[in-house]
């Protein structure tokens, strides 16, 4: 995996990479003629240029790259991830993907799905995985999913904060954390029994920092409070909150699972400090009042 992000992030990396943004067909189909693909192209991005050879007009500005075929009906759009540094550029982006068409059966190529894949690979957190990986300090058949081996100060600082034991500490932040935290997963990464797990879930209910219930899916029976997303297989449903920080982005696509689903794309002990900072600042999970008027 070091070896393949390293290799993915020098192509993203490489000014002649282009990756496609958006391809639109512009036929008549017996309803208001539509602008000529170089028009298309001279209205939304900008100045072409024509290109005797091939019979194209052409439109590029280092970060968008931009071809019309008119004797096709037909508008290539690509971009250049090493160009994508800023929010005004991913905002170029997202306005492009957003510029409206009279038929929506004329869209050949979307890119929406590039982009926050792009964004994801070049984030702080991601590239920190390349060494995480390589770690040597986590204790050999141990899980780096157990904070008491990546995350020891974020245990201690729950303990002081609530009042809790080492077992509660841990799983409150395994629970604030981490996009899968199911009863199975929890024995198996803590190496607990059933009735540790029990015991450690009984005194944040207890201290009421979790409830209990049954969801549909969840693979367990302790939540935090607040939104609940349900999601389709294989992906498990997940607290809202929870969201944010599974990934640490530069420039945030708008997308709160890059990868198609809630997947840990930082270093878990990166992973557990920003969760219970969020916690730390003020940003807890908790139920938003909805204040109504009555009549």
């Amino acid at each position: 995996m070091p070896v393949l992000i390293k290799q993915t992030t020098k192509l993203l990396d490489s000014a002649s990479t282009l990756i496609d943004l958006r391809g639109v067909y512009l036929y008549e189909y017996g309803r208001k003629k539509p602008l000529k693909p170089t028009e298309w192209i001279n209205k939304h991005l900008g100045k072409t240029k024509s290109n005797a050879k091939d019979g194209t007009a052409r439109f590029d500005d280092g970060l968008i790259s931009a071809a019309a075929l008119d004797s096709q009906h037909f508008v290539l759009i690509a971009f250049r991830p090493a160009k994508l540094k800023d929010k005004s550029d991913l905002a170029r982006l997202r306005g492009i993907l957003g510029i409206d068409i009279q038929h929506p059966e004329d869209e050949a190529v979307g890119g929406m799905g590039f982009i926050p894949i792009v964004t994801t690979i070049s984030s702080p957190g991601f590239q920190k995985l390349a060494k995480a990986i390589l770690a040597k300090d986590l204790p050999p058949g141990q899980w780096p999913q157990n904070p008491n081996h990546t995350a020891a100060a974020v245990v201690k600082g729950i303990q002081k904060k609530h009042k809790l034991g080492e077992d509660a500490a841990a799983l409150y932040a395994q629970l604030l954390a981490l996009p899968d935290p199911t009863t199975a997963n929890l024995c198996t990464w803590n190496g607990w029994t059933a009735a540790q797990l029990t015991k450690a879930s009984a005194e944040l209910i207890k201290k009421k920092l979790v409830l209990e219930a049954t969801r549909a899916r969840a693979g367990r029976s302790i939540f935090l409070p607040g939104e609940w997303a349900e999601l389709k297989a294989p992906w498990l449903p997940i607290e809202t909150w929870k969201l944010p920080h599974l990934v640490e982005l530069d420039l945030n696509p708008g997308e709160p699972c890059p990868a198609g689903g809630p997947m840990v794309l930082r270093p878990f002990e990166d992973l557990f400090a920003a969760a219970w900072k969020r916690v730390v600042d003020g940003d807890h999970p908790r139920y938003e009042e909805v204040k109504r008027k009555r009549k």
